[in-house]
């Protein structure tokens, strides 16, 4: 009777001691995981405001006193977006004006970025898709034959 008395003792220990770790440690845990959720909503927007920077370098109007910071423009897009420009894409916008509508990298709720122009947003997924049809589709200018 006596060990039967002991062990249930002990099984009481046990429980109040893991009841005493789970009401400290759950706390702990809740917050190292809030903070890690914080940290990378911090990062998608710094990148998203590191992408509104070099949009804004790439409107003014391109000269020889702002061809580094034009490439440092476009190296911080390819950096900070999940699709890179192609080469042909960034020699372009070396020397040429981004003209068109306010453009804004946008991050949702998940940390997905994605670019909103004009009140339409293109996700990265979109932007592909629309890059390879593109690809595929003839071209119109050199099918109309001459004038």
């Amino acid at each position: 009777m006596e060990k039967e008395t002991t062990l249930s003792i002990g099984w009481q220990k046990f429980k109040v001691v893991t009841n005493a770790l789970s009401i400290l440690l759950i706390p702990v845990v809740i917050g190292v995981l809030a903070q890690v959720v914080n940290a990378s909503l911090k990062g998608d927007e710094l990148s998203a405001r590191y992408i509104e920077l070099a949009i804004s370098v790439l409107r003014e109007e391109p000269n020889a006193e702002t061809s580094n910071l034009r490439k440092w423009a476009i190296d911080i897009i390819n950096h900070h977006s999940e699709i890179k420009l192609s080469e042909k894409a960034s020699e372009e916008l070396e020397s040429r004006v981004i003209n068109g509508g306010e453009c804004s990298p946008v991050i949702d709720i998940s940390g997905k970025v994605s670019i909103n122009c004009g009140g339409s947003t293109i996700n990265p997924a979109q932007l592909k898709a629309l890059q390879d049809k593109l690809k595929t589709m003839p071209n119109k200018a050199n099918q109309r034959g001459p004038k």
